[in-house]
């Protein structure tokens, strides 16, 4: 579940994904809204991904 509204939020976003992921993890940006995705495993996911190998330039 947490998957499927991840991928939601990112359709909806106006922004770089990779911005959005970014800003809705650090710690010091409030959410502009509550992210039904951002649990535990999901977060523990994102952060485990190297965004370089995947052609993503942080």
């Amino acid at each position: 579940m947490a998957y499927i509204a991840f991928l939601e939020d990112l359709l909806e976003v106006d922004e770089n994904p990779l911005t959005y992921v970014n800003r809705s993890l650090h710690p010091g940006t409030p959410p502009q809204k509550v992210l039904r995705w951002a649990t535990s495993d999901m977060v523990s996911r994102l952060l485990w991904l190297n965004w370089e190998k995947l052609g993503i330039i942080a």
